[in-house]
């Protein structure tokens, strides 16, 4: 991925489960107004009914006139890689890479994805496009400041918003709930 130099900003979220803290979220966008650079990392130590569990994360993404160019998430759990995945912009498309598999997501541009969700409340943006599942999923409003993105299994991201910028981000799936503050 290639760098971007200009304004930095850093943000800071506490991972919680069951009202512990287990972990930490950093998150840090490098913008010179043509190009911007997202970096993740992701940690997070969780004791579940049978063993313990710890899963780190590492997610990139660079938009270059505001429509992504190339994205990363790569997560392990227990020291094993359990997701590594890419997206690349090409032509009018998009190319999505997971191991050998290559699947053409047929979108001319992607301007919304999970980083930009972490900077901005998305006001009036009905989709984003998630780089885990690599599809384009439906953004709900359903409060206030709150919107929801669900997958087809059920799991869901909520993302809470004050003064524009994300407080709060609750992550279901069916083995656990995990709530993200931000600082």
């Amino acid at each position: 991925m290639e760098k971007a130099s200009g304004q930095t900003q850093t943000q800071q979220y506490d991972v919680f489960h069951d009202d512990r803290c287990v972990g930490k979220m950093l998150v840090t966008k490098i913008s010179d107004g043509r190009k911007c650079v997202f970096k993740l990392t992701f940690s997070a130590a969780l004791s579940l009914l049978i063993k313990n569990v710890f899963i780190e994360g590492m997610e990139e993404a660079s938009f270059e006139n505001g429509v992504l160019v190339y994205s990363k998430v790569m997560r392990k759990v227990n020291g094993n890689v359990k997701t590594d995945k890419h997206t690349k912009k090409a032509n009018n498309a998009y190319i999505a890479y997971e191991g050998d598999t290559k699947t053409v997501i047929p979108l001319s541009e992607i301007r919304s994805n999970f980083f930009t969700l972490l900077f901005a409340e998305p006001v009036n943006e009905p989709t984003t496009y998630s780089d885990y599942v690599q599809k384009e999923l439906t953004l709900v409003k359903t409060a206030a400041h709150i919107y929801q993105v669900t997958t087809k299994n059920g799991h869901f991201n909520r993302y809470s918003y004050v003064n524009g910028a994300c407080s709060m981000i609750e992550v279901s799936t069916l083995m656990l709930t995990l709530m993200l503050r931000r600082h």
